[in-house]
């Protein structure tokens, strides 16, 4: 009886060990499996560490450009009827000087750019449109801007007709920059440079100056406001061409664009703060008609 009693409590020893045995081992395995499931591979953690690196350089990419990009501005397009739409700036010293200031004080009261499709009626817009075809459908690549100050006596009645019109439209114009500029149309006189224009994809002398930044003072010291008649239309005449003024805010470049269409009127004060550039034509013929207006007597430009 004794020994039976031993034997079984020695069983039951020897059972309990192997548990005890096989739980350790089993905990270890499981152990073992979970280091090595929780613990990726050197090549897969240089990869995670790659992938990283590459999307992080991706949005600082993305970041840097959007910051620094070009802002681009529609003032006017080409499908729109736009009544008007102007813009006030900051005059320059570049837009009158103090020896203009002095000499004329009532000419300088403030600083814009305006757009309107509704200032000529379409009467007024077909004769001019009428004027630019003829001057120009002999006319060479080479030879397309048409000066009212010089002309041939080849085109006298065609000439006579022109200026006619020209100083039939001109009292509204005056009377637009008078009221929008806050000035009196009493000394504001027609002055040089005043021609018609038609510019192609070809690059050449002639139309070389429309695609550089310039601001019409520059050139021509005595002009004050700039009227532009556009006698095409975007897309349709033409593809680009744009009309772009060009201005800086904040270190950063922004272009407001008016895309030219058929009787569309562009004026502005003519100092650094309207810097303007046509876009390169791809194809087509820009047309438009511009016009100087001065406060300088002694520069106005007498149409016979």
């Amino acid at each position: 009886m004794s020994t039976l009693i031993q034997r079984k409590t020695a069983e039951k020893y020897e059972n309990a060990a192997a548990e005890s045995i096989s739980s350790h081992s089993i905990s270890s395995d499981t152990s073992k499996s979970n280091k090595f499931k929780d613990t990726p591979p050197p090549q897969l953690r240089s990869h995670k560490v790659f992938v990283r690196i590459v999307l992080a350089s991706a949005i600082f990419t993305v970041v840097y450009f959007t910051a620094n990009k070009e802002k681009n501005v529609t003032l006017a397009g080409y499908r729109e009827l736009v009544s008007l739409r102007e813009h006030k700036l900051i005059c320059t010293p570049n837009s009158f000087t103090q020896e203009e200031i002095e000499k004329f004080p009532k000419c300088i009261s403030i600083c814009k750019r305006l757009v309107t499709d509704n200032l000529f009626n379409e009467n007024e817009i077909m004769q001019l449109k009428m004027f630019e075809e003829k001057i120009f459908e002999n006319k060479d690549e080479s030879s397309r801007i048409y000066n009212l100050n010089s002309h041939s006596t080849a085109l006298s009645e065609l000439t006579k007709a022109l200026h006619d019109t020209i100083k039939s439209i001109q009292p509204k114009i005056i009377e637009n920059i008078a009221q929008r500029f806050e000035i009196s149309h009493k000394i504001l006189y027609l002055t040089k440079p005043t021609y018609f224009a038609q510019i192609t994809n070809v690059t050449n002398e002639y139309s070389e100056p429309f695609h550089s930044h310039n601001f019409d003072k520059e050139a021509h010291k005595h002009v004050h406001y700039t009227v532009i008649i556009f006698l095409s239309t975007y897309k349709r005449d033409h593809q680009s061409g744009r009309f772009i003024f060009v201005d800086v805010e904040k270190k950063k470049m922004k272009h407001s664009i008016i895309d030219p269409k058929l009787g569309r009127t562009v004026i502005y004060s003519s100092g650094d703060e309207n810097t303007h550039v046509f876009e390169n034509l791809i194809s087509g013929h820009l047309s438009f008609l511009t016009l100087s207006f001065t406060c300088d007597n002694e520069a106005v430009l007498l149409l016979k």
